[in-house]
């Protein structure tokens, strides 16, 4: 995309006329890298803290346990869903499973 938006896109027909972006702005090729730069930056702060999560998560030693947390806390289930999945008999239950949980590893 990036590409395309930096050298333009010609006609398939053959035609040598000067290449265009498709609209009349033609944003700057400086401006246009350094909007990828900030993109690549956002990706690798994001892709630290899904690492750091990863990392913390794996300290969790049961399998079930950690699905658990992973469930609730990241993928956001609804919580009757879990406490039947887990065999719970409540969403209080379940919550002050994960409590616990939570409060070994931080």
């Amino acid at each position: 995309m990036l590409d395309v938006r930096l050298q333009g896109v010609s006609s398939p027909n053959g035609n040598t006329n000067e290449k265009t972006s498709g609209s009349g702005n033609h944003p700057s090729p400086i401006s246009l890298i350094m909007e990828q730069d900030e993109w690549k930056q956002e990706r690798s702060i994001a892709m630290y803290h899904v690492e750091k999560v990863d990392k913390v998560l794996n300290e969790i030693k049961s399998a079930v346990d950690r699905a658990m947390i992973r469930d609730m806390y990241i993928d956001n289930k609804y919580y009757p869903t879990l406490a039947e999945k887990y065999h719970y008999s409540d969403k209080s239950h379940l919550v002050r499973r994960a409590n616990k949980i939570v409060a070994k590893i931080v």
